[in-house]
């Protein structure tokens, strides 16, 4: 016991392994999770971090428990490398129940937030592919109204085809009655550039939002 102890807390991956190996006993439950406490108290580096969590979980079978994976979790979207996202659920065999959890979903939250601010959409559509988890409605639905009254619609549509949530009525209508507005007191180019975004506005509503709004109304 003692000898696992120091193995583990030294991470002496090698000498761990051919310990158990040869005396096909894995190391107790409470000193392994005395390594991962340790592990994520430590100075090293988030990438070294989870890279022994996965040696440690590889050699002993024994997986952290909840906190010490949430606090994995939130090391790996630190990465913001959301392909390694996939890699950690994989090797910890994460359940549903796991990424349900409220914390879970609040780190997941927390993410999103930071990839819609900086405009991320790939990282939003690959986040929402990998967990299942959709960004918050409320963040997501200001998002939008933010784009639409803002003129950018580019940023709207990207937005809307990465997650496919479909935006408010309230947020669309809003943004129409804006851009009429805008028309009415504007002349020349500008009333150009706000009659040209509400074309396209309506346009995208009406062959792209509203049969996705049917598909879904639809399907539940």
């Amino acid at each position: 016991m003692q000898k696992y102890r120091e193995l583990l807390l030294n991470y002496d991956f090698y000498n761990l392994k051919k310990t158990v190996d040869e005396t096909k006993i894995p190391p107790p439950p409470f000193i392994v999770s005395m390594a991962y406490r340790s592990l994520i108290k430590g100075e090293r580096g988030s990438k070294v971090k989870v890279s022994f969590a996965f040696k440690i979980k590889e050699i002993t079978g024994i997986a952290p428990d909840n906190q010490i994976l949430r606090d994995l979790l939130q090391l790996v979207l630190d990465f913001e490398i959301i392909d390694f996202l996939k890699v950690f659920l994989e090797k910890f065999s994460i359940a549903d129940d796991f990424i349900q959890d409220r914390e879970v979903r609040r780190i997941f939250f927390n993410t999103y937030d930071k990839y819609l601010k900086s405009n991320r959409f790939n990282e939003i559509q690959q986040l929402q592919q990998i967990t299942g988890v959709e960004p918050p409605v409320d963040l997501l639905q200001q998002t939008y109204r933010n784009y639409l009254l803002e003129g950018k619609l580019i940023s709207f549509i990207g937005l809307f085809k990465r997650t496919r949530i479909v935006p408010a009525s309230g947020v669309l209508e809003e943004a129409k009655g804006v851009y009429r507005q805008k028309i009415s007191k504007s002349s020349g180019e500008e009333l150009a550039m706000w009659q040209e975004r509400l074309n396209k506005l309506e346009d995208f509503i009406e062959k792209i939002i509203q049969p996705e709004s049917r598909k879904e109304t639809t399907a539940n």
